[in-house]
């Protein structure tokens, strides 16, 4: 099963380019851009949060999926 993710935030700004995307637990995937950090459900697609405050090479550093 795959799903699209769709971004309704501030993504379309000019020069916003993805640097570097993981997946987390309970269905959900971080997605670093340029001009913030997205958070989708991967169920649905859907953006859920875009943490926004800071750009730069820190949001090129994403958690990774650790297991039990």
């Amino acid at each position: 099963t795959s799903a699209t993710l769709e971004f309704t935030t501030a993504y379309t700004r000019k020069y916003n380019q993805i640097r570097g995307f993981t997946l987390l637990r309970g269905d959900r995937a971080a997605v670093a851009a340029d001009y913030g950090l997205y958070l989708f459900d991967t169920i649905t697609g859907k953006q859920i949060r875009l943490f926004s405050g800071h750009n730069g090479d820190g949001f090129q550093r994403l958690p990774g999926v650790q297991s039990d």
